[in-house]
């Protein structure tokens, strides 16, 4: 029953091997229900790999069987009609983990079926233990010419060398989506030069720039914002105790917490969009740059009144 799931009683810890295979079957079924990303080649099935309180079966069959063997409990047409049940869910899994082997073994599946795909194009047959052996296997090798492919070269150079997976979209999600969609919010909310607040730098590189002019979202780019830094003249310190304040306005969006009587906690976290409350956290001194210095300014206040 095991090769349902391409599985062998080597997938399993020790203790279970000679257990029978329904049984072995049963419980590799409910851990990857849970654990759809569980790959065997890498860690053992076993009695933990697997919540008993949230299974069909629950705790006291499941310590019945796993702690006193009393596999009669379980019969095989109980197991095989869980596997018929989930059988699109356990396959994806089952496609999963075995075709994430050697050389390719934390490649993203989306990405080692593209491989196959192009494997096929360019005239050989659907293998991917070619990949397993060597993952830039040409097509002489049973693979495939990255320069022949509709891509081209650096794109297959980027995605198989350098491990840049997400130029292969999954589920149609492009690799820059997320940072676009917030790039746009940036615009629709009033900035002007969002760029300004952006760096950028080419996949290979360790070094990043300023954007001087809006991101092209180039898929051999990176892209961020650019991480906050206060410089000194922002910074003021309280008479009671060193805490920072900004004293000028910080980038567009930038996280800061603000002294609030009225708050939980006398405090609260916002992000700056240059309106009128953050001018006025800003004139009053009540803009900090960390949570901590405003908690400290706000147990600095407490200590004073009780004084």
């Amino acid at each position: 029953m095991l090769n349902k799931l391409q599985l062998t009683r080597d997938h399993f810890v020790e203790v279970m091997r000679d257990w029978p295979e329904r049984i072995l079957l049963l419980l590799s079924i409910r851990t990857l229900l849970q654990n759809p990303d569980f790959n065997p080649n890498k860690a053992k099935f076993s009695q933990h790999t697997f919540h008993w309180d949230v299974t069909p079966e629950g705790v006291d069959i499941l310590e019945r069987l796993c702690c006193a063997n009393h596999f009669n409990l379980i019969s095989e047409q109980y197991v095989q009609r869980t596997f018929e049940y989930h059988k699109d869910l356990l396959t994806a899994c089952v496609n999963r983990y075995t075709l994430q082997k050697g050389d390719i073994e934390n490649f993203p599946v989306h990405v080692i079926e593209a491989m196959l795909d192009e494997q096929v194009k360019q005239g050989n047959k659907r293998d991917a233990e070619v990949f397993q052996r060597y993952a830039m296997a040409s097509t002489s090798s049973g693979g495939f010419m990255w320069s022949d492919s509709e891509q081209g070269h650096p794109f297959w150079e980027a995605v198989i060398k350098y491990r840049r997976f997400g130029l292969i979209p999954e589920n149609n999600v492009y690799i820059h989506q997320e940072l676009m969609r917030e790039y746009t919010q940036e615009l629709m909310q009033g900035e002007h030069q969002p760029w300004k607040h952006w760096e950028f730098k080419h996949y290979t590189d360790s070094e990043w720039q300023t954007l001087k002019f809006a991101p092209e979202w180039c898929m051999f780019y990176d892209y961020r914002k650019t991480p906050f830094e206060p410089e000194p003249s922002t910074i003021k310190h309280t008479a009671c105790v060193p805490l920072h304040v900004y004293t000028s306005a910080p980038p567009w969006q930038t996280e800061y917490y603000v002294i609030d009587a009225h708050a939980q906690g006398g405090m609260y976290g916002t992000v700056w969009y240059n309106t009128s409350s953050d001018m006025f956290a800003l004139e009053n001194g009540l803009a900090f740059v960390t949570e901590a210095a405003a908690k400290d300014a706000v147990r600095a206040m407490k200590l004073k009144d009780i004084k």
